[in-house]
């Protein structure tokens, strides 16, 4: 099926999806397509969530040494054929006339309430930009989880009900251990939402992920 015709994306996602397809070697970080759409963050992360759940597009793990530096997003070659990426020109003429569409208000207010609960204003004011490219595709997660029925922990396939409430204890202190757990790992991680995920999870069964963790980074303690 062509993506343009795909009701399970909205305007904004096929938006941003022609954007890639201009160019279908072209990668892209959080911040690169936020400063393009000109939609803001919490659109700009509802509409990658809506691409990676219909497999539009790809994480690409950047590492250097090792060592984590960014996420970025590319086009799944095995879902868009490069044939439909010749239809180019009509296509981004048709969806510049569709681009503005209502917000979904549950999703905003979620994803709100989860920013609230680890303080996420605060964190981006400490964090380095690299360490905020994670720390969004950690809520980015952490929404995914929200929605999804099941989620893979440990290969363990745990259902909504159980996942919600687990999601509701996060703090600052677990999401920071998140970050630094997934900074720390020096080898490629194949299956980064699996990972990702199980980590999110993990966090708040970790007794060192203590909120005291965080406040040491705020104030030095």
């Amino acid at each position: 099926m062509n993506y343009f015709s795909d009701t399970s994306i909205s305007w904004r996602a096929k938006g941003i999806l022609c954007y890639f397809l201009s160019d279908k070697n072209r990668k892209l970080k959080p911040k690169d397509i936020e400063e393009i759409s000109k939609e803001g963050r919490d659109a700009v992360y509802s509409a990658i969530n809506e691409l990676l759940d219909n497999g539009y597009i790809q994480r690409v793990e950047i590492r250097e040494k090792g060592r984590f530096i960014a996420v970025e997003y590319k086009v799944n070659d095995l879902k868009i054929p490069y044939t439909e990426i010749k239809e180019m020109d009509k296509i981004n003429q048709s969806v510049s006339q569709h681009s503005v569409i209502p917000e979904n208000k549950e999703y905003s207010e979620i994803e709100r309430y989860f920013k609230e609960l680890i303080k996420y204003d605060q964190m981006v004011l400490v964090y380095k930009e690299k360490d905020i490219e994670l720390l969004d595709e950690i809520v980015l997660n952490i929404m995914d989880m929200y929605y999804s029925e099941y989620t893979t922990v440990n290969r363990d396939r745990k259902p909504q009900a159980i996942i919600r409430p687990v999601l509701s204890k996060l703090d600052p202190g677990k999401v920071t251990y998140i970050l630094e757990q997934y900074k720390s790992v020096t080898t490629e991680i194949k299956n980064v939402k699996g990972y990702l995920q199980t980590v999110i999870y993990n966090s708040v069964f970790e007794e060192k992920s203590k909120y005291e963790n965080w406040k040491k980074i705020i104030y030095g303690d």
